[in-house]
């Protein structure tokens, strides 16, 4: 507990919301990877499109990204309607996010923290330090331990050896359950108001304007557009009760710091085709099935979220 005793907070207010110098090197060494994959493209700054949403950590992201590309200097335009479209949808802020914690939308994880499993983790960890832990203080300490061990991983968090793996798991299935219906399947608008995202994907795989257009957002955005693809869709909803089961929704792996989606679009005789990475590995395209598909399959795929009408779509009237 000593090193406890000593701890002290090693951010300012001021610093909140901003990039942290361990995502600058992870985005830079994503640029990195990609200019060594696609190291025969010739990438240029004038074939080059980025757009981010205004908040200073995406545009910092971009930055150290296309520096990673050899791309310093590229122009990084602010498109918060594009990027962060659920600003500007009222049914979802409505209807799916609502109060937090509060709202229908939280319910299972709600389950999952009124169980005796959550109630033998305070009592754990209230063992563990010799004194009583709140509900809210277990929050504080879980949140702690994750952003310090993100902010530099090579050191270790004094707030970490409190929990062990057990903890860990729970409160990571926690997450899975508040963004499993935040983020994911749970309600139809969650991918219905990507409209303006997936319309600008199709209309970048089938021109040839650009040899690279870079959309850079929030966990708020990636979320739903992998909603969207049909990507990580468990057979079915995730409830309390499936704690220790085998998932797809697994935040922790789909939507870590720095997540990325990658599409590859490739001129074959006769079609251009495609090829999507997630994290940097090539996965199976739900559009066709496989791990190639040809743009025409994508864009049949996805054209009815992209060809619809926004204002309607996001209209709470009823």
């Amino acid at each position: 507990m000593g090193e406890l005793e000593a701890w002290e907070l090693a951010v300012t207010v001021e610093q909140g919301g901003q990039l942290v110098e361990q995502g600058k090197r992870e985005h830079r060494g994503q640029g990195q990877r990609w200019r060594s994959r696609l190291g025969e493209l010739p990438f240029s700054k004038a074939d080059t499109v980025v757009k981010s949403s205004s908040k200073s950590r995406c545009k910092d992201s971009a930055a150290a990204y296309l520096e990673g590309l050899g791309l310093e200097d590229v122009e990084v335009q602010e498109d918060d309607e594009l990027i962060r479209f659920y600003d500007y949808c009222p049914k979802y802020v409505e209807e799916v996010v609502g109060e937090w914690m509060v709202s229908d939308t939280y319910k299972e994880a709600n389950k999952l923290m009124a169980s005796e499993a959550w109630t033998q983790m305070l009592d754990r960890v209230s063992a563990e330090t010799g004194t009583t832990i709140t509900r809210a203080e277990i929050e504080l300490m879980w949140d702690m331990c994750r952003y310090e061990r993100a902010w530099n991983p090579s050191l270790s968090s004094p707030w970490c050896p409190v929990f062990i793996q057990e903890d860990l798991d729970l409160f990571n299935f926690r997450e899975d359950l508040v963004f499993y219906y935040l983020r994911g399947y749970g309600y139809p608008i969650t991918a219905q108001q990507t409209q303006p995202l997936m319309a600008d994907m199709l209309a970048a795989l089938q021109s040839s304007s650009n040899s690279l257009v870079l959309n850079v957002g929030h966990s708020d955005t990636l979320g739903p557009f992998l909603t969207a693809l049909g990507l990580y869709h468990d057979p079915m909803d995730l409830m309390a009760e499936d704690l220790g089961k085998d998932r797809l929704f697994d935040t922790s792996r789909i939507g870590s710091f720095s997540t990325n989606l990658d599409v590859v679009v490739f001129q074959c005789p006769g079609e251009r085709r495609t090829l999507m990475f997630h994290q940097e590995s090539p996965i199976v395209q739900p559009a066709c099935g496989e791990v190639v598909c040809t743009v025409e399959q994508v864009v049949a795929a996805y054209s009815g979220i992209a060809g619809a009408d926004l204002t309607d779509v996001c209209s709470s009237d009823p």
